[in-house]
């Protein structure tokens, strides 16, 4: 009696299958034995809830889909469905391509079976019971096009929780390339790099990435830092720093206001508004600034100001509250002239004269110090005005006038100092002065 294995295979008793033998034997090999190592057929499922199952004829050794190694599963159902497979005692391998649009899990009749979702595709097996994986651990190195796991991956130098997060390496880590992946929580102990390439980049939706030691930022590149205008900045916290695009400026929050990072030229406009702000202290309006080598305006040599010239043939003198000549600020007086003085004696040069209406008369000048008498007086002459020179005569002295008539006139008799231009003159040096107006 021909009795069949656990996928079908005829199993020839002793004597049987006179004459048919050969092509029971064909069929063995080419579906019972070929179709679960090797072959692919394609399994249409209905998806949007409902369950397929796939039939089974235990007692067959002809082609059936269920003993095929690969599953490819079509469909348009869309949301999620069952797919049935027979239950074998002895287990069966499958590999499942889901090619349809829906979530399919596959299982036995009372197993929870395992999930293929849509577009991914998974190696299980059917263990008499249930449809459960063919491996859940995996060693060495590998390249993955995309990586996502709803629950735990773990491995040697690997360990991800992406429902609930966990870390990732460990003191051995392992190696791989990640082209893309969803992480809740990526924690690293071991060497990470992120990127292989100049232009790759690393993107944190999160608002923290936390660096609880020290970081180190080593090679020939730059750092760039977030750009913005004045109207962009963040809410502020301690520690921030960017880049001001109104500001042309890189600025940082120090805890109570945004101040820019000093440069080159900030640094100059503060030294320069500090030695203006000297300047404006050691001159303040009403200054009067002299200068002995040039005749330029102040306004230029200090960069600031309004100066007019102040002084002109003049010498400062300190205000004198109790002295009316001089007790207000810009009063002027004084003159640069004085009495005529004989340079050599010191005495004031005198001039008398006499008017009269008739007979003449003489002037002369009497050195009452001198016991001999009336001192002549070079030059004297009569006239209606004579000029007496003092410049000779040393001592006190006196004028007095003489008229040579019996007869009384009527006449007038005057003195007056001679006088020399520019001779009242302090000693002095002439330089520029200027006051500063505003």
């Amino acid at each position: 009696m021909t009795t069949y294995s656990n996928l079908g295979i005829a199993l020839i008793g002793t004597g049987e299958e006179s004459g048919t033998w050969g092509t029971v034997t064909n069929t063995n090999l080419q579906y019972a034995l070929q179709e679960p190592i090797a072959n692919s057929v394609n399994v249409a499922v209905s998806g949007g809830g409902v369950t397929d199952t796939m039939t089974w004829n235990a007692s067959s050794n002809a082609s059936q889909p269920a003993r095929f190694l690969r599953l490819n599963l079509t469909g348009s159902g869309g949301g999620t469905g069952n797919l049935v497979v027979p239950t074998l005692s002895g287990g069966k391998n499958y590999i499942i391509n889901n090619a349809s649009n829906s979530a399919m899990t596959v299982k036995t009749a009372s197993g929870s079976g395992i999930l293929v979702p849509a577009g991914n595709s998974r190696s299980v097996y059917q263990d008499g019971t249930n449809v459960v994986l063919t491996s859940n651990y995996f060693t060495g190195t590998g390249d993955f096009g995309a990586l996502s796991a709803s629950g735990t991956v773990s491995g040697n130098g690997f360990v991800a929780r992406f429902a609930t997060p966990g870390p990732i390496g460990d003191g051995t880590p392992s190696t791989g390339a990640f082209t893309t992946g969803a992480f809740t929580t990526l924690t690293n102990t071991g060497n990470t790099t992120l990127g292989d390439a100049a232009g790759d980049s690393v993107i944190f939706n999160a608002s923290t990435a936390t660096i609880p030691n020290n970081l180190t930022l080593s090679g020939t590149g730059s750092i760039t830092l977030p750009v913005g205008t004045t109207a962009q900045r963040p809410t502020p916290a301690v520690g921030m720093l960017r880049y001001n695009s109104t500001l042309s400026t890189v600025e940082q929050y120090a805890g109570s206001a945004w101040t820019g990072i000093p440069t080159t030229a900030s640094i100059t406009a503060l030294i320069d508004a500090a030695v203006l702000a000297g300047k404006l202290a050691l001159y303040p309006v009403g200054t009067i600034y002299t200068q002995a080598g040039v005749s330029t305006n102040p306004g230029s040599l200090l960069g600031f100001g309004t100066w007019e010239a102040f002084g002109t043939g003049r010498v400062l003198v300190g205000l004198d509250a109790g002295n009316a000549l001089m007790d207000t600020l810009g009063e002027t007086g004084g003159s640069a002239n004085s009495p005529a003085v004989n340079t050599t004696t010191g005495a004031t040069a005198l001039t008398a004269a006499q008017t009269k209406q008739g007979n003449l008369s003489s002037v002369r000048l009497t050195q009452t110090s001198n016991s001999a008498g009336p001192v002549a007086i070079p030059a004297t002459g009569e006239s209606d005005a004579v000029n007496v020179d003092a410049n000779s005569v040393s001592g006190s002295f006196g004028l007095q006038f003489t008229n040579n008539s019996s007869t009384s006139d009527t006449h007038t008799h005057s003195v007056t100092n001679g006088t020399t231009t520019n001779a009242n003159y302090q000693p002095f040096i002439v330089v520029y002065m200027w006051k500063r107006t505003a």
